[in-house]
């Protein structure tokens, strides 16, 4: 998501209802589809003592929210060497990634070596 809203100039996202699974039947923790989605509008678990132990119920992150997080991270990388290189040159450098909002290169490999040459990038020329 973070990669497209680079591409398009996105000002801002809404996510909204993330503690869902909290006060619905049934156990978030056994099953998670709620509007027929797999775990849509669910970014943190109740923390249970008796699920995972402890003496207080806490928020439990979801593995969407890390990755999240990590599009967040791409995102900033996205628009620093943006600012380093220009719109162009990272658009090209990452050219077959993103067709458009509903198409893109789903192999991770690609997704990687794309994170890759955005961090060989900054580091060649914040070093010059």
């Amino acid at each position: 998501m973070e990669w497209l809203t680079w591409k398009y100039g996105i000002q801002g996202e809404l996510y909204y209802s993330m503690d869902e699974a909290f006060g619905r039947k049934p156990d978030p923790w056994k099953d998670v589809n709620i509007y027929s989605g797999n775990g849509d509008g669910t970014l943190f678990y109740p923390g249970r003592p008796q699920v995972i132990g402890g003496t207080k119920q806490i928020p439990v992150e979801s593995i969407r929210l890390k990755l999240i997080r990590e599009g967040l991270e791409d995102y900033e990388y996205l628009t620093m060497l943006t600012k380093i290189a220009g719109y162009q040159e990272v658009a090209a450098g990452i050219a077959g990634l993103l067709h458009n909002t509903y198409d893109y290169d789903q192999n991770p490999e690609k997704l990687t070596a794309a994170r890759e040459w955005l961090g060989r990038e900054i580091s060649r020329r914040m070093s010059r």
